[in-house]
């Protein structure tokens, strides 16, 4: 595996890059990406490992792809999800983790005020989706709604003895 050897020719004191070998002491060991299959040039990893000892088994992931190591192959950490190439994409906001795409959302941050629902991570009633993880809270007088304001409402509490006129939720005839 040496370009250059001296004394012996397992003392190597220069490697072959064609053969994807770097010199680290006086051995020439596989670069990153790549791994060492008994050849003089060394065979390539699946495009996910940092390292790895056979095509498909890492032994290494790079964090800056957001993988990281279980069982022999690096995984998308949580909150992105794997697109099939080298670096995984980031979820959608609404969701805590994803699969395929980044809003099917398979769970929530329910501290963020968000629940399951089909693949989705909408608000809990009472609150509303304002852009962020964190879902904003609806109008005092509304049961679901699209905003802050009181002329945001979708429903209105049935037990506050309010109803809904166009987007706002009005007191019943003769409460206030």
């Amino acid at each position: 595996t040496c370009l250059t050897c001296t004394q012996s020719s397992s003392n190597c004191s220069s490697c072959s890059s064609d053969n994807f070998r770097t010199i680290v002491g006086n051995t020439c060991l596989c670069q990153t990406h790549y791994y060492d299959n008994g050849l003089a040039a060394c065979s390539v990893c699946l495009n996910t490992c940092l390292n790895c000892t056979a095509f498909s088994i890492c032994t290494a992931c790079d964090s800056a792809n957001f993988r990281t190591l279980s069982a022999g192959s690096c995984v998308c950490q949580p909150g992105y999800f794997d697109t099939g190439s080298t670096a995984c994409a980031t979820c959608s906001y609404k969701c805590l983790t994803c699969n395929s795409t980044s809003t099917n959302c398979l769970s929530c941050n329910t501290s963020a005020l968000r629940m399951q629902g089909s693949g989705t991570c909408d608000c809990l009633p009472g609150y509303y989706d304002n852009g962020i993880a964190t879902c904003a809270t609806c109008h005092y007088s509304c049961d679901t709604c699209t905003g802050g304001l009181s002329t945001s409402c979708l429903s209105c509490d049935p037990t506050a003895l309010r109803s809904l006129a166009g987007s706002q939720c009005l007191c019943f005839s003769g409460f206030f």
